[in-house]
């Protein structure tokens, strides 16, 4: 249960770095 979280956060923090990289 928590690495799922875990893996939540993670894959929203790749995101969100994405996002600020393509800017």
């Amino acid at each position: 249960m928590v690495q799922t979280c875990y893996t939540v956060v993670l894959g929203y923090i790749a995101y969100l770095l994405n996002k600020v990289s393509k800017e």
